[in-house]
């Protein structure tokens, strides 16, 4: 008798059903049968599953009866202690069986074992989107509200089933719901969830839950059936439940394209629970995105998602509005915090409120510091958005592209261009040689490992040219720090309460683009943490207004350095602490080298001149004495390199595995390259060649031709700052800081993908490069 039952209601899925009944045989649990309901289908479903020659397949034709029926066949035919539900267009994952068979055996309280789903499309191709929940074990109510189990993501005990019955065959559409209700209504048994995305379930434009109508009429009968045996149900509860149906036909129908069923779907869900979209962020996005489209001109396509990024311009301007400040002493306004999208057309205001000119000041140009000021006050907000990336871009090539300044780039921004642009001769010349078509040529051209190397220089030329290292830019940047501190307080409290392996929420801009953009994840999503295995023991990684911890970790870096210049020792010392707060929980081994590294130098500078000679000669002379006491430098740093891999080991391996085959790539296109990052190392591990590194990830995508650039505008930022910093210049010194920091981490990061997001910390090394004297008009 076999432990597992999975019964598998088909009608017309001939092209799935093959691949929903492998996902099931290939499981590494083995002992179980499948159960195949053909449910009088009119096409060759039920030849194909005859053909498949496994004794664990049993096939049984019958009349349609719909769904809830041909679940109840299978059930009276099921010999397994534990039975599964798999629809014949879903599919599961590996482990599935595994897991929750474990999960009933482990706990006899259990009656409904489901875990999160992932989304499908017809071709089988995951679209990055998920079923999940934070209620690892919900109650009825929370049931009957905000219910996350559907039947191709449970596994439940046959004792289970034998107490409440079947499926209510009355019902066409929500009976699954109805029978998860009535388990813990009627029951003691409780539903708990298995966190791991173990299934997949394909969205089809004919599928059952796209008859919204349909859908609508089985949902209040399905209500009816839970008030029967459920008196708690009627009133809000019923309201609320149907509110939440209605909600998800709503995206439903938004996603296949049919706006006019969404909007009366948003209708029907705001009827039902006019408060759904106050307390349900999923409701507010679903019903925000159905408003927009529908005041869209070019309905029913995806061109609205090209519109609706131009409407970022009004966003921009509602965020970042103009706010007359006052100075001391003056009654007149003399300063407008100006939004990045319109500066450009007005200028500052003058005292009379009339535009003026760019104006030269001692300490940087106030219009350029107001806007960036501006843009570092509002993060959080921008963050939520999704707006960080587009604004700080926009920022930047407002006040690059002012008086033509394109045309006097000067020395070090044009060699980070010129790594950029290597950069994409390298993907022309890959692609002419029979790489991708023409569309995905120019995907590669407008990625970061091209874009990011332009907006770097962009924004080193804007912080020289308009001396963007000003007291109101370094106020703004310990507000960031504050920002910081208060959110990492939370997020760490949150990670450590709960069983979350990581926190992303998509924001209203990540909800409008599609969802297999690469930039969703990493650009439009607001990433709070994630978990990681660090010295034996799983850590929260904080990431928050980044799209990664390292890159969390550089900005740490950056304020800290930065917070060192405030004058306000109140202000000074948030700053410092939401830096040190940025770096240490990031937990970013690269970051920390480079703090280490950025701070010895930041130090030795600070020195006096006639010290710094005799400092260099006494550290030579303890390097080397140290033999005279079996002190080993070099065995004593390869023991440290050691020590740091061993903190993340599986990370270390998987970059020094990557590392060598980009290396070992390289030695054969040692010219150009490739052109754009290769396949994964292995198919266990996600790790493209030619990334995680900006030396190995040049070489490997542009060859000696990106690779020479990088080096020498590295360089010469370096030795620039350097020769500008001393003891009594800390704005300097603070640059050199994070321009070494930068350095270091390039062995193991790729520091194109900082700059769209640690704007600041680029404008302050260009606001370095000047000696003193005024901005640039």
């Amino acid at each position: 008798m076999p432990t597992l039952s999975v019964i598998v209601p088909a009608y017309n899925v001939a092209p799935f059903i093959r691949t929903a009944l492998n996902s099931v045989l290939e499981q590494r649990f083995r002992d179980l049968e499948v159960i195949v309901i053909n449910d009088g289908s009119s096409d060759e479903t039920g030849e194909i599953v005859s053909n498949i020659k496994d004794d664990r397949v049993r096939l049984v034709c019958q009349v349609n009866g719909g769904l809830a029926h041909a679940r109840n066949v299978g059930i009276g035919l099921a010999k397994g202690r534990y039975i599964a539900f798999l629809d014949g267009d879903d599919m599961w994952l590996p482990g599935y069986a595994d897991c929750h068979v474990a999960h009933l055996a482990a706990d006899r309280r259990v009656g409904i074992s489901f875990n999160y789903q992932a989304y499908m499309d017809e071709n089988s191709v995951l679209t990055g989107q998920y079923l999940t929940t934070a209620i690892a074990r919900p109650s009825l109510r929370q049931l009957m509200t905000h219910s996350r189990i559907v039947t191709g993501n449970i596994i439940m005990p046959r004792e289970c089933l034998d107490q409440v019955g079947g499926f209510d065959e009355r019902l066409r559409a929500c009976e699954d719901l109805e029978m998860w209700i009535r388990v813990l209504a009627k029951t003691q048994f409780q539903a708990e969830l298995v966190p791991r995305v173990l299934c997949a379930y394909r969205e089809r434009s004919n599928s059952l839950t796209m008859q919204f109508e349909h859908h609508i009429i089985n949902a209040r009968v399905a209500a009816d059936v839970i008030e029967s045996y459920a008196p708690t149900f009627r009133g809000g509860m019923r309201r609320r439940m149907l509110g939440e149906v209605y909600r998800i036909l709503a995206r439903k129908a938004l996603s296949n394209n049919d706006l006019k069923a969404a909007r009366h779907l948003a209708l029907e869900a705001l009827k039902a629970w006019p408060r759904l979209p106050l307390q349900d962020a999923r409701a507010a996005g679903t019903l925000g995105l159905i408003a927009i489209e529908s005041l869209m001109p070019f309905r029913g396509s995806r061109i609205w998602y090209g519109l609706c990024r131009s409407a970022m311009k009004f966003g921009y301007r509602m965020l970042l509005a103009p706010r007359p400040r006052a100075r001391k002493g003056h009654g007149q306004m003399v300063e407008n915090t100006l939004s990045p999208t319109n500066f450009a057309e007005t200028g500052p205001m003058s005292k009379t409120g009339e535009p003026q000119e760019l104006s030269s000041h001692p300490l940087g140009n106030e219009h350029a510091a107001a806007v960036l000021s501006s843009y570092l006050r509002y993060t959080p907000i921008l963050w939520a958005l999704g707006f960080l990336l587009p604004v700080g871009a926009l920022t930047m090539l407002r006040l690059f592209l002012k008086k033509a300044a394109i045309l006097r780039p000067g020395p070090i921004t044009a060699l980070w261009w010129s790594v950029g642009a290597a950069q994409a001769l390298s993907i022309v010349m890959n692609g002419i040689a029979g790489g991708p078509h023409l569309g995905e040529m120019l995907r590669h051209l407008l990625a970061t490992p091209v874009t990011g190397w332009l907006l770097l220089g962009i924004a080193i030329n804007v912080g020289q040219r308009y001396r963007l290292n000003s007291p109101a830019v370094i106020r703004a940047v310990c507000l960031l720090g504050a920002y910081l501190i208060v959110l990492s307080a939370g997020t760490l409290a949150f990670a450590a309460l709960s069983n979350w392996d990581e926190l992303a929420i998509k924001s209203p801009i990540a909800l409008m683009l599609p969802a297999d953009l690469p930039s969703v994840e990493s650009a439009f999503t607001m990433r709070f943490f994630l978990n990681e295995e660090t010295m034996g023991s799983t850590i929260p990684r904080l990431i928050l207004f980044y799209p990664w911890p390292t890159c969390l970790g550089f900005a740490g870096i950056a304020l800290f350095f930065i917070a060192l210049q405030e004058q306000n020792r109140f202000w000074k010392w948030i700053g410092i602490a939401g830096g040190l707060v940025a770096l240490i929980a990031s937990m970013s081994r690269a970051a920390v080298a480079g703090f280490a590294i950025g701070g010895a130098f930041y130090l030795f500078r600070k020195t006096a001149f006639r010290f710094q000679l005799p400092l260099i000669l006494f550290i030579c002379a303890i390097a080397a004495g140290s033999s005279l006491f079996n002190i080993q430098p070099a065995q004593t740093l390869s023991d440290l390199n050691r020590f740091v891999d061993e903190v993340r080991q599986g990370s270390s391996d998987a970059r020094q595995m990557g590392y060598d085959e980009s290396w070992h790539f390289f030695l054969q296109a040692p010219i150009v390259g490739y052109g754009w990052q290769g396949d994964t190392v292995a198919e266990t591990i996600p790790m493209h060649l030619g990334t995680h590194s900006s030396v190995y990830g040049t070489l490997y995508t542009g060859g000696l031709l990106t690779f020479v650039p990088f080096c020498l505008a590295t360089g010469l930022t370096i030795v620039t700052v350097f020769r500008r910093s001393n003891r009594r210049s800390g704005l300097q010194r603070s640059a050199l800081a994070i321009a070494l920091a930068l350095a270091t981490m390039s062995y193991s990061e790729g520091i194109y993908s900082f700059a769209p997001f640690t704007l600041f910390a680029f404008c302050w090394i260009g606001a370095s490069l000047n000696r003193p004297g005024p901005a640039h008009p």
